[in-house]
């Protein structure tokens, strides 16, 4: 019995960071879709967000 509960919470733990990790890709890729069209004109060459504020 005590074994069950501790496979179960395990499996949960489990679980939930396979899940906490999917959310983390998700929302990494899209903020990588938008930086890449917003970025699509000079995706070349690697600018920082400072330089291209000083720029501005």
């Amino acid at each position: 019995m005590i074994e069950q509960t501790a496979s179960a919470g395990s499996f949960m733990l489990f679980i939930g960071m396979v899940a906490f990790l999917a959310l983390v890709f998700t929302i990494w890729q899209w903020q990588w879709y938008r930086w890449r069209r917003q970025r699509r004109t000079c995706a070349k060459t690697h600018v920082t967000t400072a330089n291209r504020q000083e720029r501005l």
